[in-house]
């Protein structure tokens, strides 16, 4: 069983306010593999999902996933596929759509990341061209667990 450890999403920021105007999402689910779920909020592209990712390619692997969401790279294989498997990737081509995500990357970044995640703040850091907020928990609340039979 996977467990949703960080979302993240991106978009534009608004003129006025600072808010994010979001495009697309991405959510990282972890248990005993990684996968990405990329969804877009136009509801046109299909959700796209990226099985097999190695814990030590994760940010890699992210930075990737945002970098074939530029328009620039919208004819790239790997853009439009419904199903990527991560440890196809040669490790030279991923860190290389990496570098693009962290280097020219213009939109805005809000990421959510649940303490369990495989993603520290630090990865986002790595964004020089981004506008990016990171949220951590500051409040957790868990429901009462009620004793057997008092229910």
């Amino acid at each position: 069983m996977s467990s949703l450890t960080a979302t993240v999403v991106l978009g534009n920021r608004h003129t006025f306010d600072g808010d994010i105007n979001p495009l697309h999402q991405i959510e990282v689910y972890e248990g005993s593999t990684i996968a990405f779920q990329v969804r877009s909020f136009d509801d046109v592209e299909p959700t796209r999902t990226w099985l097999g990712i190695y814990p030590e390619r994760a940010r890699d692997t992210l930075f990737a996933v945002m970098t074939l969401l530029l328009p620039d790279f919208e004819h790239h294989p790997l853009a439009n596929a419904t199903t990527v498997d991560s440890e196809a990737i040669d490790e030279s081509d991923l860190h290389a759509l990496a570098a693009v995500a962290a280097s020219t990357w213009s939109f805005a970044v809000d990421a959510t990341l649940r303490d369990g995640s495989i993603l520290r703040t630090e990865d986002f850091a790595q964004l020089a061209a981004a506008s990016v907020i990171v949220f951590t928990p500051t409040y957790i609340r868990q429901p009462l667990q009620l004793p057997e039979g008092d229910h």
